[in-house]
């Protein structure tokens, strides 16, 4: 597959990338020695780069792959460290390294064919040096590294914005909430507030083979695990079968929490949500609305230092990181008024709203650095 390239170059040549690179020894970091702040960049498998090291281990400009689970690849000009599920190569034969990184960037494909083994997937150090890049000649490659790098600029900046909303959400649900002044309100558990909770069908009440192409929604950790609803991988079942388990039907303004696997992640069922029914991957809660707002409640086990911690130390127990009902019903806070859960859940929307018109630019800012480079590597 690797070698595909080589013939539709429109210009520039095909080169193989051990001509260009030399791969140096690996690092024995492990992934969770990296820290949110220090002194230089830390890289793991992952394609985000957000960890940092006490130490540089690497001090030449340099590409970055990941070499477990999927693929990535960074560039990075200043010292850093890396973890051992990455292979660090230098340049050589002046080669021109963030040329390198946009044209596989934007072939990402290539190195993902080479993630091969059972489990956790691997890509070796040979299948890399031997994969083959098309560049466009010298005097356009300084141009295509300028266009790029100014809508990489512009691209972290609206990746930056993303963050940082989430963070102010954050502070305002704490400034709220999680104060001393608040003493007077009343301690409840989630089994007080709501009207009922459930988990999906357990073992032989729902078989993967009862999927089908369309008909009642199933729900499972994918629809919850961006902490907001989403219609991602959405599986089936039949309007016959559902009848046999529609006790454990979905309705609008509930709220799923992920308890296998990501554990912790929330979502609220929207408005327009047709028929549904969540799989044991999920707990769902009806919420009572006299009492607590659907999204207070959802943003509370994911913001609320006193719940987050009684979910942590629950989890500890369990063998695979895993949270129940019972779990889920006995956790307590104090309850704020509803119009002051009501004031949270708007500055809420008003964050939302701002992050899909962010998440918008981002997507078509994308493609047009992928239209742009099409032009320089043909």
């Amino acid at each position: 597959g690797a070698q595909g390239f080589e013939g539709d170059a429109v210009r520039g040549r095909g080169i193989k990338l051990e001509d260009c690179l030399t791969p140096q020894r690996k690092s024995k970091i492990k992934a969770g020695e990296g820290a949110s702040v220090g002194r230089y960049k830390f890289f793991t498998s992952s394609p985000i780069q957000d960890k940092y090291y006490a130490r540089a281990d690497y001090h030449q400009p340099a590409l970055v792959f990941g070499t477990g689970g999927s693929a990535s690849v960074h560039y990075c000009a200043d010292p850093f460290s890396t973890s051992t599920d990455c292979v660090v190569m230098y340049g050589k034969n002046d080669a021109n390294l963030e040329v390198i990184y946009q044209y596989l960037q934007m072939n990402i494909h290539v190195l993902e064919e080479g993630f091969r083994g059972a489990g956790l997937k691997h890509i070796s150090k040979s299948y890399i040096l031997n994969i083959c890049v098309n560049l466009p000649e010298e005097q356009e490659q300084k141009r295509l590294v300028e266009i790029a790098n100014k809508l990489d600029n512009i691209i972290h900046l609206h990746e930056r914005q993303l963050k940082n909303l989430d963070t102010l959400v954050k502070a305002r649900f704490i400034e709220m909430f999680c104060q001393a002044q608040n003493r007077e309100w009343h301690i409840v558990t989630i089994g007080d507030i709501a009207t009922d909770a459930r988990t999906g069908p357990f073992g032989s009440a729902l078989l993967h083979s009862e999927f089908v192409d369309d008909g009642i929604f199933v729900l499972g950790i994918d629809n919850a695990v961006e902490n907001k609803f989403s219609y991602n991988r959405m599986r089936y079942i039949t309007e016959e079968k559902y009848h046999k388990l529609k006790r454990y039907t979905v309705y609008a303004d509930d709220v799923i929490i992920t308890i296998m696997g990501t554990v912790g992640r929330t979502a609220v069922i929207p408005k327009n949500m047709p028929a549904a029914i969540n799989t044991k991957h999920l707990a769902c809660i009806t919420p009572n609305k006299e009492k607590i707002n659907s999204y207070f409640l959802a943003c509370a086990f994911r913001m609320h230092p006193g719940i987050i911690s009684q979910l942590k130390k629950q989890c500890k127990g369990a063998i695979m990181d895993g949270l129940n009902l019972t779990i889920i019903k006995a956790i307590n806070f104090q309850l704020p008024p509803l119009d002051l859960q009501d004031d949270f859940a708007d500055f809420y929307f008003r964050a939302e709203s701002l992050k899909s018109s962010i998440r918008q630019s981002l997507s078509e800012l994308t493609t047009l650095k992928k239209s742009l480079l099409q032009e320089y590597f043909g």
